[in-house]
């Protein structure tokens, strides 16, 4: 069921450990932000919509660096999975990849933690009707991140 407005639009993700090459396990993260922030922030407005992708591996299937945010398994040396987290990506005509943040996570709880500092921080700084690659433009990414935290 999708979703309108100015919220946590419908997580997408690809299949994650069921490909070859998957790295993360892309259904029960996506279920857990799902559960997080598509049905338990539904009713939080924010300045405009704020789209979630979840890939299980760097070929970038579904694109998660083109969403507002973006996690991406990743391999570490040693064989460590890790997320790499993508934000202010864009679909469209005039569409862009989003920057990776510069750290990796390493685990599923620091991902959520990190999704809800993001949008917390796109509802108290983001303009009405600004999408948040251009809340990211306006304030710059690096004093973004700073604030995000």
């Amino acid at each position: 069921i999708g979703g309108t407005g100015p919220r946590v639009r419908p997580i997408t993700a690809c299949k994650g450990t069921v490909c070859p090459r998957g790295i993360i396990d892309t259904f029960s993260l996506a279920e857990k932000i799902h559960q997080r922030f598509y049905l338990a922030w539904h009713g939080v407005t924010l300045p405009g919509k704020f789209k979630i992708g979840v890939g299980g591996c760097p070929n970038n299937c579904i694109k998660p660096n083109l969403n507002d945010l973006g996690v991406t398994g990743v391999m570490l040396e040693g064989g460590k999975r890790a997320f790499q987290i993508t934000l202010g990506g864009h679909w469209g005509r005039t569409g862009g990849a989003g920057t990776a943040v510069p750290t990796v996570l390493e685990d599923e709880e620091s991902v959520l933690s990190f999704i809800e500092r993001v949008l917390t921080f796109y509802r108290d700084n983001g303009e009405a009707g600004e999408r948040f690659f251009k809340t990211l433009d306006r304030i710059g990414f690096d004093a973004a991140l700073k604030m995000i935290g």
